[in-house]
C-alpha cells in the first residue's frame, strides 16, 4: 500500500517540480505530505487518511447516493454540450 502513495507522492508532487537541493526538497515534502493526508479520497469513503488514522467512520450508504448522483448530474451536462471538431 506505501508504493501507491509512493507513487501518487511522485507523480502529483515531485515530477513536474524542479528541486535544487536536499534542504529545497524536505521543505517541499512537508506541504506535500500534508496535502496528501487532508485530501479526500474516495477509496477511503471520502476520508483523509489522517480521519482514517483517527478511527472516524463514514457513511457509506451516503456516499455511495452521493457518488451516483454526480455521476448523473456528470452525464446530464456532457450530453447538453456541443462538441466542436
Amino acid at each position: 500500500m506505501i508504493e501507491a502513495t509512493n507513487k501518487q507522492l511522485k507523480y502529483r508532487f515531485l515530477y513536474h517540480k524542479t528541486i535544487t537541493s536536499f534542504d529545497d526538497l524536505k521543505i517541499y515534502m512537508q506541504s506535500a505530505v500534508q496535502d496528501y493526508n487532508n485530501r479526500p479520497y474516495h477509496a477511503l469513503g471520502g476520508q483523509t487518511p489522517l480521519e482514517v488514522l483517527a478511527g472516524s467512520t463514514t457513511n457509506y450508504k451516503i456516499l455511495k447516493a452521493d457518488s451516483i448522483n454526480a455521476r448523473t448530474v456528470r452525464k446530464q451536462y456532457n450530453q447538453q454540450q456541443c462538441c466542436i471538431a
